[in-house]
């Protein structure tokens, strides 16, 4: 009888030791877990940082947000913000209707008059704000293009109106845009 209760009891003890065993691994696999993000995380931020540094990057937005907050699904291919050199692409596009530039939208291109890459530490976002003129907008365009992870997001700033670009971000070479251009039409 004292065996089966010292078997028990031994039985009792050893479950117990395991059981806490298995949630300090578990706390342990849940912090590496976060330890293995947050490199994940900086390793983008510093890619997209590159990709900025050397004028060589795309957003594809999947979304677009107005000035008033309205919001619309967007397609990545004809909705974009593109780098290379100096020269900046911007275009608005629709596969359900013709536009200007035959995307249902507008392309705006040009030579950016001021491009500043910044970090910002608190947030931990890096970004650019570029400044440039198209001979399709009367005023100069500001765009805000900011990186949090595997997501940019642009805020474009042209005549008093506000538009949001959200989406992913990539280099030239990866990307998949279709560049259009404007109809203009003459006497």
């Amino acid at each position: 009888m004292k065996a089966r209760w010292f078997i028990t009891a031994l039985a009792l003890f050893m479950a117990f030791n395991l059981s806490a065993q298995e949630e300090k691994t578990k706390k342990e696999l849940r912090q590496e877990k976060k330890e293995l993000k947050k490199k994940e995380f900086l390793a983008k931020q510093a890619l997209g940082k590159a990709l900025l540094e050397n004028k060589d990057f795309v957003l594809e937005a999947n979304l677009l947000t107005g000035k008033k907050g309205q919001t619309a699904q967007a397609l990545p291919k004809i909705n974009f913000i593109a780098i290379n050199g100096s020269h900046i692409h911007m275009q608005l596009g629709s596969a359900n209707t013709l536009g200007w530039n035959g995307v249902g939208g507008i392309t705006f291109e040009g030579e950016a008059n001021t491009y500043e890459v910044y970090d910002d530490s608190k947030s931990d976002r890096v970004g650019v704000r570029i400044r440039y003129s198209s001979m399709y907008s009367r005023d100069i365009i500001t765009i805000d293009l900011s990186i949090n992870g595997e997501r940019a997001t642009a805020r474009v700033v042209s005549e008093g109106r506000i538009l949001t670009m959200q989406g992913s971000y990539m280099s030239r070479s990866e990307s998949n845009v279709f560049v259009s251009q404007n109809f203009v039409i003459r006497n």
